[in-house]
């Protein structure tokens, strides 16, 4: 490749996917053109490349798990962020889970100790976050994904 398309692919390459997961980020609508087909909806989550995970982050889970959580906390519906669910340093820490800043959970009697902690929060994660996420990340062809408490919270 030439230089001068060098110097202008890649530029153009980066600003496109950075465009793209940065919508997802204060993205509420899932039906956002140019987001359709994103991260290679075709294959499962294991199997996308970190390209086509942040594509689908983008385009697919970020605005469906938006509406999980606002059906739970309407607040949700305006302030659902990257960094509601991988933490304030997210970028630094390349968006990988679980995150420190979600309150930890205990590695025994797991789902018991949070429904003492706060039960209505915890049935709607047993019955919504975490069955909608493992739907959304084992769409496609692939390997599937583990999707559990664990997946987002520390273990204590």
């Amino acid at each position: 490749m030439a230089p001068l398309m060098r110097n202008v692919a890649l530029p153009l390459y980066l600003s496109v996917f950075i465009a793209g997961v940065a919508a997802a980020c204060g993205q509420s609508d899932p039906k956002t053109p140019g987001l359709e087909g994103m991260g290679a909806p075709g294959i499962s989550w294991a199997a996308k490349n970190k390209s086509q995970q942040y594509g689908y982050m983008a385009a697919v889970v970020h605005p469906e798990m938006q509406k999980v959580f606002a059906s739970y906390d309407d607040s949700y519906a305006e302030e659902f962020t990257c960094e509601t669910c991988h933490g304030s340093d997210a970028e630094l820490r390349d968006y990988k889970m679980p995150n420190d800043e979600i309150y930890s959970l205990p590695a025994e009697n797991t789902i018991a100790e949070a429904l003492d902690y706060d039960e209505d929060v915890t049935n709607a994660m047993m019955a919504k976050v975490v069955p909608g996420l493992k739907k959304l990340l084992d769409q496609g062809e692939g390997t599937k994904a583990t999707v559990d408490c664990f997946s987002c919270h520390v273990k204590e």
